[in-house]
This record gives structure tokens, C-alpha cells and sequence, in this order.
């Protein structure tokens, strides 16, 4: 944020100044007992490395994400269909998908923390805003009650049968690759890209859709789709977080953080399914309705926006100490305003009103219908002739190589936990069997995957199915 002085003279100029703010809140359904960091070192220890399988959805997950893809486009034809749709809104969201794994409706009780003059840029310095926000919790070698427990700390790094053909005719990679394969007289690279693009956003639409309603299991199956999404486009940082995260799930994170996750698929019969503390702790709900599940991130972002543009001190006021003063103060003076706006009768309520966009559909309908977007031209290509790559299959292609360095870098942080500290005593379990493996030598009949993806072999296109 920048400290701005209204009078600027030498030694008294505009600054801009980087530091931290952050947020706490009480875990929900979270018990110490399943919080033990032995547990969580243990299971590290003895974590497979991440394989191709792991990644790719199965029979049962392609056929229950093809479910919810398809109630995505039922609730985007509801709510912006006009008023002959609208009144089925009811109908709808009690016919949505749900998993075992939704998170409980509740609110969330949040708590800021004083601003820190910290520029959070460096390994170094991250590590001090850990450090600082533990100091500020009592979470320090005193306080024993803290001690051996797991920390878990959130930061930043979207009528049914037409409904079916919809999806079949404009969604499904299938009919794109089809034309590929065709002559390049019977293809139609326009109708190809429009296609990917459909089948992209509502991908994108549905792990909005499934955050919003806080369904992990929803959210589990788009993550796995979003490694591949972010491998195929080139984002590679945001692919190798989607792998350490789906590694975590799959092998490293004990069964009372994680329990039973796809439920709907696989179930673990010893564990309790009312303490996946990480499952029912990785979004919150300030507002404690339906459908307000939002990531921490995004909260932490708007107690930024409280803090630098509301709160904000002006001119000679500006200060490190203000802002350190005023952060942890923001929901009680948030409420206050509320409060004062509802006795003088001025309060116009909290949210606008949803913008009427009939006229930006008829006119978008209306310009895809005149270019023939969504209808298949036979050796129609545009102007470069450039065909959009289909980013899960591509994203498939180049996974094994950044698999392998993932996997290598893994066991090389594992082996380097072993090391005993200059200080204190070692915390990792003695015992481990950690396991290589060739992820060229995949063992396919262990990997019963659905099809939906383009492999290559030798130059020629085939349908991936992951068996032989």
C-alpha cells in the first residue's frame, strides 16, 4: 500500500511500504488427538511417490464428474434463462449433486491479526511471519499444550436428456478429436476451438460451483483435472502445487486429517468420517449460509481491502503502528458500522443486485449464430490455421517428466529431514521404506482409468484409456 502525504516536502514524500496481514480462526470439528505431528511424520515417511494413476480419474469418477458437468449447465440455463427457467431455481439446487464429504453448513468466526511490517518475498522472511503469528497465538516452547500438534497454515499460490445431447454434441472432447483425426478437408478448426473452450469453462464453472457449496469431493475430482489444465497450458508452478497437493491427499496426510476422501468411491472402514479436519477446514463460510463457502485466500484478500483502503490512516497518520493497532479491530468495527447504518435508518443492505444480462446473451447468441461458431463447416480454419491444443491431453503428455522431478525431489526432501539438527533432537521416525519407481514402467493394470483423453504413439493419434 502506499502511505500518501498530502504535503510533500524534502524528507516527507509518498512511500510505498510491503508487509503481511493475516487471519485466524478455530478449526471446525477438529480434535487434538487427530492433530498429532507423528502421525503426520510418520505418514510422510512411508508415502508412495505420486504416479500417473493417482491423477487420473477413474471409471466411477469420470461418469459422476460427467453428472455434475451436466447439472453446471442445468444451473447456468436456470439462472440466466429468463423467467420461464427461474422458477425451477428450487428445483434445482435440490437435485444438485452431493458427496458425504460437504462440508457442514456453519460460520466461520474469524479473527484478524495485527498488520505486520514484514515483505513476505523471501523464504526468510515467510518463515518470520510464521514465526510472528505463533508468538502472537502463545504458540511458543512455554506453552506445552502446542507442542506435537499439526499447524495448518492457508496462503495463496473458478429437460435433462437435451441437457445430456448438449453435452455430448458440445463439450465432448471425442467429437474434437474425430475431426483431427479426419482429413483436413472434413475438419473445422473453429468448431474444434469452440468446443475446447465450452469444455474448459464449464470445467472452470463447476469447481467455482463446488467451492461455493463447499463439496470436497467435487473439489478433489476438479483438482485432479486442473493438473493437467495447468500442465497443458504452461503453468507449470501452478502444476507442480496441484501435485503436491493430490500427493498429500493420496499418500501423505494421515487418515484423521484427511479421512475418507471420494467417499462415493472408496471408503477406509477404520477411520471416523466425522474428523477429516483438513477436509472440513480448507474453505470457510463468514456468512454461515448455503453456498457461502469461499477459499481462505480470497478471505484474506478482503481483510486486505479492509485494512488498506477503509482503515487506512491518511497523510501524518500512516503508520506501521496504526495499521498493527486498527488490523485486529476490523470485524468489531465492521459490525459498529453496520449497527450505526441500521439505528439511523440508512442501511441499503450488503448486496447488489444481480446485473439483468438478457440483452449481453441475446446479442452474444445472436453474433455466435451469425459466424456459425457452434455449427461444423467441413475445412473451415482460421486465418493463421493455428488449432487450439486440447490442455488435459497435452497436459497428460508432459506430466511424466515433471512427475519424475517431483518425485525426486520429494524423496530428496524426505532424505534430508533425516539429517540431525545442530539443535534439539530429530523429529522424523527412524524407520522408512521409501519406494523408487520408473514412472515409464507404470503398471497399467493397477490404473483402471476411464477413457476421454488423446494419447500418441509413434507419431499416431490414439484414445488413451490407461489399460492395455
Amino acid at each position: 500500500m502506499v502511505f500518501k502525504i498530502a504535503e510533500q516536502i524534502l524528507g516527507r514524500t509518498d512511500s510505498q511500504e510491503n508487509g503481511t496481514c493475516a487471519t485466524v480462526f478455530p478449526l471446525f470439528e477438529a480434535l487434538d488427538e487427530d492433530m498429532k505431528t507423528e502421525d503426520l511424520l510418520s505418514s510422510q515417511e512411508s508415502a508412495p511417490p505420486l504416479s500417473v494413476c493417482n491423477i487420473i480419474l477413474t471409471s466411477e469418477e469420470e461418469i459422476f464428474l460427467r453428472t455434475c458437468l451436466i447439472h453446471t449447465i442445468i444451473r447456468i440455463v436456470v439462472k440466466f434463462g429468463g423467467p420461464a427457467f427461474a422458477r425451477f431455481d428450487q428445483d434445482v439446487a435440490a437435485s444438485t449433486p452431493i458427496t458425504s464429504k460437504q462440508i457442514p453448513i456453519h460460520k466461520t468466526e474469524m479473527y484478524p491479526l495485527p498488520a505486520m511490517n514484514i515483505d513476505e518475498s523471501s523464504r526468510i522472511e515467510n518463515a518470520e511471519v510464521i514465526n510472528t503469528i505463533f508468538k502472537e497465538l502463545g504458540y511458543t516452547t512455554a506453552n506445552k499444550k502446542s507442542h506435537g500438534k499439526v499447524k495448518i497454515v492457508h496462503g495463496d499460490q473458478l429437460s435433462v436428456s437435451r441437457i445430456c445431447s448438449i453435452f455430448e454434441r458440445y463439450l465432448s472432447a471425442q467429437v474434437v478429436q474425430d475431426l483431427r483425426l479426419a482429413e483436413d478437408s472434413d475438419g473445422d478448426t473453429i468448431y474444434e476451438n469452440a468446443l475446447l473452450f465450452m469444455r474448459n469453462g464449464l470445467h472452470i464453472r463447476e469447481f467455482t460451483d463446488a467451492i461455493k457449496s463447499g463439496d470436497s469431493d467435487r473439489i478433489v475430482l476438479m483438482l485432479k483435472r486442473l493438473a493437467l489444465f495447468y500442465r497443458g497450458t504452461g503453468q507449470t508452478k501452478y502444476a507442480h502445487e496441484m501435485l503436491h497437493l493430490i500427493h498429500n491427499i493420496e499418500h501423505i496426510w494421515p487418515k484423521p486429517l484427511w479421512c475418507v476422501y471420494l467417499c462415493i468411491f472408496r471408503t477406509f472402514a477404520d477411520t471416523d468420517p466425522d474428523s477429516a479436519i483438513i477436509l472440513k477446514n480448507w474453505l470457510v463460510n463468514p456468512s454461515g449460509r448455503a453456498n457461502g463457502f469461499l477459499p481462505v485466500d480470497l478471505l484474506q484478500e478482503h481483510m486486505n481491502f479492509w485494512v488498506k483502503v477503509i482503515y487506512q490512516a491518511q497523510g501524518s497518520g500512516a503508520s506501521w503502528d496504526w495499521l498493527e493497532t486498527v488490523s485486529p479491530c476490523i470485524n468489531v468495527l465492521r459490525a459498529l458500522a453496520t449497527q450505526m447504518n441500521w439505528n439511523l435508518g440508512s442501511q441499503q443492505g450488503s448486496k447488489h443486485h444481480a446485473l439483468d444480462l438478457t440483452n449481453d446473451i441475446r446479442e452474444l447468441m445472436k453474433a455466435l449464430r451469425t459466424h456459425r461458431v457452434y455449427e461444423k463447416e467441413s475445412g473451415r480454419v482460421i486465418d493463421d490455421g493455428t488449432a487450439v491444443p486440447d490442455t488435459f491431453v497435452h497436459g497428460l503428455h508432459g506430466l511424466l517428466g515433471p512427475l519424475r522431478d517431483y518425485n525426486i525431489t520429494f524423496e530428496r526432501l524426505r532424505a534430508r529431514r533425516k539429517v540431525p539438527p545442530l539443535v534439539g533432537k530429530n523429529l522424523s521416525s527412524q524407520t522408512t521404506s521409501p519406494i523408487s519407481q520408473d514412472m515409464e514402467e507404470v503398471n497399467e493394470s493397477e490404473c483402471n482409468r476411464g477413457e476421454g483423453f488423446l494419447g500418441s504413439n509413434g507419431g499416431k493419434k490414439r484414445h488413451y484409456t490407461g489399460r492395455k
